[in-house]
């Protein structure tokens, strides 16, 4: 009878800490913990408020699992293209200064 209680405890919770066990056998005390089921929905709720908080604070910026990003806007391309050919003079310069760029030692 005491393994039969410690195996229907197990089935629905999967794991017991040694207090739980003690409970279960002198007290007759079940777990009080959450099934798997009642976990699983209690981390989505945490999950769904986390994504509303980023989304709150971050807005669009934040990506969550199955969704895409949104294309670049033309205003955002234009902007990318700037800022690549402002380090690609940069880089240039730096290459015309050294042309091992750092390669082989000085002297």
């Amino acid at each position: 009878m005491l393994l039969h209680k410690i195996a229907k405890a197990l089935l629905v919770y999967e794991t017991l800490t040694g207090d739980e066990i003690r409970d279960l056998i002198l007290k007759n005390i079940q777990p009080t913990k959450l099934s798997k089921k009642q976990e699983e929905e209690a981390d989505d709720k945490a999950y769904k408020y986390v994504v509303s908080q980023l989304k709150k604070k971050y807005g669009d910026g934040v990506l969550t699992t199955g969704e895409k990003m949104k294309p670049q806007s033309a205003a955002d391309k234009a902007k990318a293209r700037a800022h690549q050919a402002k380090v690609d003079k940069e880089n240039a310069a730096a290459r015309a200064k050294d042309p091992s760029q750092g390669r082989y030692p000085k002297g």
